[in-house]
Protein backbone atom coordinates (compact mmCIF):
# COMPACT_ATOMS: atom_id res chain seq x y z
CA UNK A 1 0.00 0.00 0.00
CA UNK A 2 2.63 2.37 0.83
CA UNK A 3 4.53 1.55 -2.50
CA UNK A 4 0.96 2.66 -4.03
CA UNK A 5 0.94 5.45 -2.89
CA UNK A 6 4.70 7.06 -3.38
CA UNK A 7 3.91 5.58 -6.74
CA UNK A 8 0.89 7.65 -7.65
CA UNK A 9 2.27 10.93 -5.83
CA UNK A 10 4.87 10.66 -8.37
CA UNK A 11 3.08 10.19 -11.01
CA UNK A 12 1.24 13.03 -9.72
CA UNK A 13 4.21 15.30 -9.42
CA UNK A 14 5.46 14.30 -12.75
CA UNK A 15 1.80 15.55 -14.18
CA UNK A 16 2.55 18.85 -12.22
CA UNK A 17 6.07 19.39 -13.54
CA UNK A 18 4.69 19.02 -17.09
CA UNK A 19 2.00 21.28 -16.72
CA UNK A 20 4.60 23.96 -15.34
CA UNK A 21 6.36 23.18 -18.05
CA UNK A 22 3.99 23.96 -20.80
CA UNK A 23 2.86 27.25 -18.85
CA UNK A 24 6.31 28.14 -18.60
CA UNK A 25 6.70 28.10 -22.93
CA UNK A 26 3.49 29.73 -23.34
CA UNK A 27 4.79 32.58 -20.75
CA UNK A 28 7.92 32.28 -22.76
CA UNK A 29 6.43 33.08 -25.60
CA UNK A 30 4.21 36.09 -24.52
CA UNK A 31 7.09 38.06 -23.15
CA UNK A 32 8.93 37.63 -26.44
CA UNK A 33 6.10 39.09 -28.29
CA UNK A 34 5.76 42.07 -25.47
CA UNK A 35 9.37 42.45 -25.83
CA UNK A 36 8.84 43.06 -30.04
CA UNK A 37 5.92 45.08 -29.21
CA UNK A 38 8.12 47.40 -27.19
CA UNK A 39 10.98 47.43 -29.40
CA UNK A 40 8.04 48.41 -32.47
CA UNK A 41 6.73 51.40 -30.52
CA UNK A 42 10.29 52.80 -29.53
CA UNK A 43 11.58 52.86 -33.04
CA UNK A 44 11.58 55.96 -35.35
CA UNK A 45 8.40 56.64 -37.42
CA UNK A 46 11.04 56.67 -40.35
CA UNK A 47 12.18 53.18 -39.31
CA UNK A 48 9.64 51.99 -38.92
CA UNK A 49 7.68 53.07 -42.53
CA UNK A 50 10.76 51.51 -44.05
CA UNK A 51 11.38 48.26 -42.19
CA UNK A 52 7.23 47.31 -41.83
CA UNK A 53 6.61 44.89 -44.76
CA UNK A 54 3.10 44.71 -45.30
CA UNK A 55 2.93 42.07 -47.93
CA UNK A 56 5.66 40.60 -50.13
CA UNK A 57 5.08 39.73 -54.04
CA UNK A 58 7.59 37.15 -55.55
CA UNK A 59 8.40 36.79 -59.68
CA UNK A 60 9.99 33.83 -60.27
CA UNK A 61 9.90 34.08 -64.00
CA UNK A 62 11.21 37.97 -63.67
CA UNK A 63 14.63 38.22 -64.22
CA UNK A 64 16.86 39.04 -61.33
CA UNK A 65 19.20 41.78 -61.36
CA UNK A 66 23.28 41.55 -62.47
CA UNK A 67 24.44 42.25 -59.13
CA UNK A 68 22.04 39.86 -57.37
CA UNK A 69 23.40 37.47 -60.30
CA UNK A 70 27.04 38.30 -59.21
CA UNK A 71 26.66 37.30 -55.77
CA UNK A 72 24.44 34.45 -56.35
CA UNK A 73 27.47 33.27 -58.76
CA UNK A 74 30.41 34.00 -56.30
CA UNK A 75 28.34 32.20 -53.49
CA UNK A 76 27.76 29.03 -55.48
CA UNK A 77 31.85 28.99 -56.66
CA UNK A 78 33.05 28.96 -53.32
CA UNK A 79 30.55 26.59 -51.93
CA UNK A 80 31.11 24.14 -54.80
CA UNK A 81 35.02 24.63 -53.71
CA UNK A 82 34.46 23.78 -50.33
CA UNK A 83 32.93 20.92 -51.02
CA UNK A 84 35.30 20.19 -53.60
CA UNK A 85 38.11 20.75 -51.30
CA UNK A 86 38.14 18.06 -48.41
CA UNK A 87 40.42 19.89 -46.50
CA UNK A 88 38.23 23.38 -46.10
CA UNK A 89 35.90 23.17 -42.77
CA UNK A 90 32.45 22.69 -44.24
CA UNK A 91 33.55 20.78 -47.06
CA UNK A 92 35.61 17.94 -44.63
CA UNK A 93 32.61 17.73 -42.00
CA UNK A 94 30.34 16.78 -45.25
CA UNK A 95 33.00 14.81 -46.55
CA UNK A 96 33.31 12.44 -43.26
CA UNK A 97 29.75 12.14 -42.73
CA UNK A 98 29.43 11.02 -46.41
CA UNK A 99 32.04 8.64 -46.04
CA UNK A 100 30.75 7.42 -43.18
CA UNK A 101 27.09 6.87 -44.35
CA UNK A 102 28.73 5.27 -47.10
CA UNK A 103 30.52 2.59 -45.29
CA UNK A 104 27.11 2.23 -42.94
CA UNK A 105 25.33 1.47 -46.29
CA UNK A 106 27.76 -1.28 -47.78
CA UNK A 107 27.35 -2.64 -44.57
CA UNK A 108 23.89 -2.71 -44.15
CA UNK A 109 23.86 -4.43 -47.74
CA UNK A 110 26.45 -6.88 -47.18
CA UNK A 111 24.62 -8.12 -43.78
CA UNK A 112 20.97 -7.94 -45.89
CA UNK A 113 22.88 -10.28 -48.58
CA UNK A 114 23.83 -12.90 -45.65
CA UNK A 115 20.85 -13.08 -44.52
CA UNK A 116 18.83 -13.44 -47.58
CA UNK A 117 21.18 -16.26 -48.60
CA UNK A 118 21.18 -18.02 -45.17
CA UNK A 119 17.09 -17.29 -45.59
CA UNK A 120 17.47 -19.31 -49.30
CA UNK A 121 19.57 -21.97 -47.43
CA UNK A 122 17.37 -22.30 -44.80
CA UNK A 123 14.14 -22.60 -47.66
CA UNK A 124 15.91 -25.05 -49.70
CA UNK A 125 17.04 -27.30 -46.44
CA UNK A 126 12.89 -27.38 -45.49
CA UNK A 127 12.48 -27.43 -49.12
CA UNK A 128 9.99 -24.76 -49.47
CA UNK A 129 9.12 -23.48 -52.55
CA UNK A 130 8.29 -19.83 -53.18
CA UNK A 131 6.62 -17.84 -56.02
CA UNK A 132 10.46 -16.10 -56.75
CA UNK A 133 11.34 -19.54 -58.23
CA UNK A 134 8.58 -19.91 -60.50
CA UNK A 135 9.77 -18.76 -64.14
CA UNK A 136 7.37 -15.46 -65.10
CA UNK A 137 6.12 -15.43 -68.83
CA UNK A 138 6.55 -11.37 -68.79
CA UNK A 139 9.84 -10.97 -67.01
CA UNK A 140 13.23 -10.77 -68.62
CA UNK A 141 15.50 -13.82 -68.73
CA UNK A 142 18.86 -13.58 -67.38
CA UNK A 143 21.80 -15.53 -68.34
CA UNK A 144 21.52 -17.79 -65.40
CA UNK A 145 18.24 -18.77 -66.25
CA UNK A 146 18.40 -19.59 -70.24
CA UNK A 147 20.19 -22.58 -69.02
CA UNK A 148 17.51 -23.74 -67.00
CA UNK A 149 14.94 -22.65 -70.04
CA UNK A 150 16.93 -24.18 -72.39
CA UNK A 151 16.43 -27.67 -70.71
CA UNK A 152 13.42 -27.25 -69.48
CA UNK A 153 12.19 -26.69 -73.15
CA UNK A 154 13.26 -30.01 -74.67
CA UNK A 155 10.34 -31.88 -72.85
CA UNK A 156 7.89 -28.95 -74.86
CA UNK A 157 10.05 -29.81 -77.59
CA UNK A 158 9.75 -33.64 -78.00
CA UNK A 159 7.20 -36.03 -80.05
CA UNK A 160 5.57 -37.46 -77.61
CA UNK A 161 4.92 -34.32 -76.05
CA UNK A 162 3.52 -32.59 -78.77
CA UNK A 163 1.56 -36.13 -80.08
CA UNK A 164 -0.69 -35.31 -76.29
CA UNK A 165 -1.43 -32.08 -77.09
CA UNK A 166 -2.75 -32.67 -80.74
CA UNK A 167 -4.84 -34.93 -79.19
CA UNK A 168 -6.10 -32.83 -76.26
CA UNK A 169 -7.12 -30.00 -78.73
CA UNK A 170 -8.82 -32.32 -80.79
CA UNK A 171 -10.65 -33.48 -78.17
CA UNK A 172 -11.47 -29.79 -76.96
CA UNK A 173 -12.39 -28.82 -80.28
CA UNK A 174 -14.55 -32.39 -80.67
CA UNK A 175 -16.36 -31.34 -77.30
CA UNK A 176 -16.96 -27.84 -78.81
CA UNK A 177 -18.52 -28.43 -81.70
CA UNK A 178 -21.02 -31.18 -80.29
CA UNK A 179 -22.33 -28.38 -77.72
CA UNK A 180 -22.29 -26.19 -80.85
CA UNK A 181 -24.96 -28.36 -82.40
CA UNK A 182 -27.14 -28.87 -79.22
Amino acid sequence: MPILLMNLLIGLAVGDIESVQSNARLKRLAMQVELHINMESKMPLCIHRIAQITEFKQFPNKCQRKLENFFSMMSLKSTDSDLKNPQSGMGSYLYEEMYKQKVRMREMTTTLDKNNQLLRQIMQKMEIHTEDEAWDEGAGLSDDSNDELKSSNKQYNSKSFKEKMYLKTAIVSFWKKGFSQL
